[in-house]
């Protein structure tokens, strides 16, 4: 069984935040559910529900999305078990 987890990533848009996640995603085998954007005055609120397989991979994959987001000055915020 997979584990529901929302992925809310905010900060000043740039190019290339929502291809980073993805990618990160997609090595851990996640499937993403939903997706939805908002930008408003350069202000980027991106969030992403995936269904994450149940593994110890988990914290690795969200220390992974946290590295790739420090890069680009992007924070994320995770919420587990949405049912």
């Amino acid at each position: 069984m997979k584990e529901i987890l929302l992925i809310n990533v905010s900060g000043r848009d740039k190019p290339g935040v929502t291809s980073v996640v993805t990618a990160v995603l997609s090595r851990f085998d996640v499937t993403v559910l939903d997706i939805g954007q908002a930008v408003i005055h350069d202000q980027l609120n991106l969030g992403i529900l995936a269904a994450v397989p149940k593994s110890d991979d988990s914290e690795a994959m969200i220390a992974d999305i946290h590295s790739n987001l420090v890069e680009l000055d992007m924070q994320a915020q995770f919420r587990a078990n949405l049912r």
